[in-house]
This record gives C-alpha cells, sequence and structure tokens, in this order.
C-alpha cells in the first residue's frame, strides 16, 4: 500500500492535526494554489506504490514532487497535496561547454519531508530531472546524505558518472562507480576530502 492509500485508509482524520497524524503543516499545500497556477504540473513518475507528481513554482525555479491526499475539516473532505520533497535546481554555468554537457545543472535546498525519509523519493526525483535531459553536477560540499544519492546514482546502469574537475575543465574518470559505505568520515577519496581541498572536483551524472 502507497502513503496515499495509507493516508486516507488508516488516517482519514483531519490530516492537519498533528495529533492524529505524523504530516505536519508545513509539507501540506490547499488545491487552490494550483487552481490559482501558483504550482505547475510538470510530469509525474512511479515510487514504490506511489504516483509521484512534480510542479514546478509558478514565481521561482522551486519544484516540488509529492502525492495528492484528502483533510477532513469541520466535516467537510477537501484535496490537499502533501509535499514529499523539494528541491531548487539552478544552471551550472561554470562548466561552460567544455564538456558539452546537455542542460548542466546544480541541485540547491534539497529537501525530503521527515517521515518520507530513506525511501528512495530523493533519488527517484532526480531520476525525473535525468530522463528530462539534465546533467546534475554535484555541489562543491557534500553531506552524507548526498554523497549516498549520487553513490546510489553511479551504480544505476542507465546513468553516467563522470567525475570532472571545474577548474581545469577537464574530465577526469568516464564512467565511474562513487562508492560512499558508510559515515561521514568514510568517503571515496578519489572525489571528496574531508579538508575540501577537492571543492574543484564534482561528479556529473546523465542518462546513457
Amino acid at each position: 500500500m502507497g502513503f496515499k492509500e495509507w493516508l486516507l485508509t488508516e488516517m482519514p482524520v483531519a490530516v492537519l492535526d498533528d495529533r492524529e497524524t505524523k504530516v505536519s503543516r508545513e509539507v501540506l499545500i490547499g488545491k487552490k494554489a494550483f487552481d490559482n497556477n501558483l504550482w505547475v504540473l510538470q510530469g509525474k513518475y512511479k515510487n514504490n506504490l506511489d504516483l509521484v507528481e512534480v510542479y514546478k513554482s509558478s514565481t521561482t525555479n522551486k519544484y516540488i514532487s509529492g502525492v495528492w491526499a484528502h483533510q477532513e475539516k469541520h466535516g467537510e473532505s477537501k484535496p490537499v497535496f502533501v509535499v514529499i520533497t523539494d528541491v531548487t535546481p539552478l544552471p551550472f554555468d561554470a562548466l561552460g561547454n567544455f564538456l558539452e554537457y546537455s542542460n548542466p545543472i546544480q541541485m540547491t535546498k534539497l529537501t525530503t519531508g521527515e517521515d518520507f525519509r530513506n525511501q528512495g523519493y530523493a533519488s527517484s526525483l532526480y531520476m525525473w530531472f535525468l530522463s528530462k535531459g539534465f546533467t546534475i553536477i554535484s555541489d562543491m560540499v557534500q553531506f552524507n546524505g548526498a554523497r549516498k544519492l549520487y553513490s546510489g546514482l553511479s551504480k544505476d546502469p542507465d546513468l553516467v558518472a563522470d567525475v570532472i574537475d571545474v577548474e581545469e575543465h577537464k574530465l577526469i574518470k568516464h564512467d565511474v562507480s562513487i562508492e560512499q559505505p558508510y559515515e561521514d568520515w568514510d568517503i571515496d577519496t578519489s572525489v571528496y576530502s574531508l579538508n575540501f581541498d577537492k571543492a574543484h572536483i564534482r561528479i556529473a551524472i546523465y542518462v546513457k
């Protein structure tokens, strides 16, 4: 059973009521915001049993992904959108065209709701961007969760992960598997350094 079905069958009382469910107020958007085109549908993808929808803000470059559910309030049922992940992709201008990557972007402020972490939603959202022809370039500073995300994507047989030098504008390694097996200090030293002396080394991921 996916999250949407669970929410409707097991938690039918107000999803906005923190006493009844763990879903917080901050991750719910009413249908009126979509009717007024504050969020514009970009596409859908399947994650486990959930049909996740992706929307883009009409005023910023922020994207959200999540599922539709219902809010029971004052005896009335209203549709609400439960935001599972949100991200802001920005053009990665530092690359220029020296490696001829298609639509290079860098993700900023990627967040996943606390109740949905470690369930593959972030990687599914990244896969959605990759399927649209984007090349995702890693950030200068990578926390453990982000490193694990890139490590997982680099092992996908349908994707290519390159290690690149954005200062020297050159390819270091092509189509590699990035290792990030354990904790923060257990890093793939071919890509990362605890002293940030490899801040110019990035990962570029794209569809084969």
